[in-house]
């Protein structure tokens, strides 16, 4: 009993969390599904021939009149099984701060296409954050829109894990921070185990996208319904008669241990200053617990969120990734 409730605490925050009964919902909630236009500035499609894809990137704030600026740029990276659109409530606070502001669907989520969307190895991973950042802000550059200014890459989950071995690489210009939320290797590792008894509790098709929207939030997936007509509706594709998951998370097995393995390691070694953002202290492993102690990296916890945090309370996320830039003065 003791090991079952170990590992039902390990599922609350390292993955989609296993349903508990559904909990009733108010009578004439809006559960039609959000349009990203309400959030972002512009979405494109980037095409990088070298990685045989083309990524759906969103972004917000790049817009400035302001030649003499040199704005810091926020990268975000998603969760597995998640899309950009999770970090639309959290990027619509901030960019009243005169930052920019980048999202991309990682390959095989989302809007993105591309030839393989089979391998989601860490290497890959890696290497399309490396490459799109480098085209997306060397990109605007030129347009004379995005003038140099340092970066900040900021994921979440299986992304903040991409995160940390993107900054370990040193191949990002001007990179000065990495944010990791809601994801420690210890943790992480121990759950994977249970990570198949997670997966079978989702339901693998809705009759249709607010079905799917009532179900995140009914079950408590999401707590935040705004944020679920939103982000919801971009992981879902279209199948006959029905909507199934865009991204099949059992197919990624042979990705997870890589995913996680050497993330303390990464987030620790890289040259950047450090943020790690938890639901609570108890995720903490010993490695990162003696480095937190030793003043290697800031930790915020925000304990009333599940494991998505930025969707949960995009406003203390927001707060807390614009205290990180101010703290360190870039």
């Amino acid at each position: 009993k003791t090991q079952k409730r170990m590992q039902r605490d390990l599922f609350k925050r390292m993955g989609p969390p296993a349903p508990p009964s559904n909990r009733p919902l108010k009578a004439g909630l809006d559960l039609s599904p959000k349009e990203w236009k309400e959030y972002f500035d512009s979405a494109e499609d980037v095409e990088l021939s070298s990685r045989n894809a083309t990524f759906r990137v969103y972004k917000s704030g790049f817009s400035s009149e302001d030649s003499t600026a040199t704005p810091v740029t926020f990268v975000f990276l998603h969760g597995a099984g998640h899309t950009s659109l999770s970090w639309a409530l959290c990027i619509e606070i901030m960019k009243e701060s005169k930052v920019q502001l980048l999202a991309y669907d990682c390959r095989g989520h989302g809007a993105t296409t591309s030839k393989d969307e089979s391998d989601l190895s860490q290497e890959v991973l890696v290497q399309d954050a490396v490459e799109l950042i480098e085209e997306c802000l060397g990109e605007e550059k030129e347009k004379g829109k995005g003038r140099g200014g340092s970066v900040i890459i900021v994921g979440h989950s299986m992304g903040g894990a991409i995160a940390a071995k993107v900054a370990a690489t040193n191949k990002v210009k001007k990179l000065v921070g990495t944010v990791v939320i809601d994801v420690v290797e210890g943790t992480a590792m121990e759950a994977l185990d249970g990570m198949h008894t997670i997966l079978e509790s989702k339901p693998t098709s809705f009759h249709s996208v607010e079905e799917a929207i009532q179900w995140s939030v009914a079950t408590g997936q999401l707590k935040n319904l705004e944020s679920a007509r939103l982000s919801i509706p971009s992981q879902l594709v279209q199948k006959e008669m029905h909507f199934g998951w865009r991204t099949n998370l059992n197919a990624t097995e042979p990705f997870w241990k890589g995913w996680f393995t050497g993330l303390s390691s990464s987030f620790l070694s890289s040259k950047t200053s450090k943020l790690l953002i938890l639901a609570g202290t108890d995720r903490l492993d010993k490695e990162l617990m003696i480095a937190q102690m030793q003043g290697k990296f800031q930790l915020t916890v925000l304990p009333t969120c599940g494991h998505t945090i930025q969707e949960d309370d995009p406003l203390r996320t927001a707060e807390a990734l614009l205290q990180f830039k101010q703290r360190n003065r870039w």
